[in-house]
């Protein structure tokens, strides 16, 4: 308990934390639960997911103390991620078409059956890629002008080697989005 001395508690010095009551532990679990529900909803917006929607969430690979953290905050991860049933795949078991996101080893599968409008949703990214190659094209094109690398300051010529990676790794998630996209829409309907 802080002891005030003086007019106001503002004149005070500031709290030190105390080592004691730290507890590693708690704070790797709150860690490892927020890492999982982030991935969630990143899945839920890059797939255009409502939040309103409870989904089912599965998990795999990983370690055995993930699966241990999963059974003992199972309840927490429903209510923050908004999930109908999350449940560990074993090795053999076959996962549905999912969106897939990771945290650290586990793999976080969001099955995509039923939740989207799997044409709507291949249009959108369809023309998300175009813009993206577009993008691509012109930042390559001045890559490949040996006027502007050798004539632009070199801050310039190293923003666009930045921009050209970034849509790069943008290009083959959006490309990866839309095979899983043209997966379930191959799919047979049970």
């Amino acid at each position: 308990m802080l002891q005030i001395s003086g007019p106001s508690i503002m004149l005070q010095p500031f709290p030190l934390p105390d080592a004691e009551v730290i507890d590693l532990q708690a704070e790797e679990e709150i860690n490892w639960i927020k890492g999982i529900v982030l991935v969630i909803r990143n899945i839920r917006g890059e797939m255009a997911i409502s939040d309103a929607k409870s989904i089912n969430v599965f998990l795999r690979k990983g370690l055995k103390k993930d699966k241990v953290l999963l059974e003992s905050n199972k309840q927490y991860l429903i209510k923050l991620a908004r999930l109908e049933s999350i449940q560990w795949l074993d090795s053999t078991e076959e996962a549905p078409v999912s969106a897939t996101g990771l945290y650290q080893k586990i793999e976080i599968l969001v099955p995509v059956a039923g939740l989207i409008n799997v044409a709507a949703e291949q249009s959108r990214l369809g023309k998300e890629i175009g813009k993206i190659q577009s993008g691509l094209s012109t930042i390559n094109k001045n890559l490949a002008n040996e006027k502007f690398v050798a004539n632009a300051p070199l801050v310039i010529v190293d923003k666009e080697r930045t921009k050209q990676m970034d849509l790069q790794n943008a290009l083959v998630s959006l490309e990866d989005k839309l095979q899983v996209l043209h997966q379930l829409g191959n799919q047979e309907p049970l």
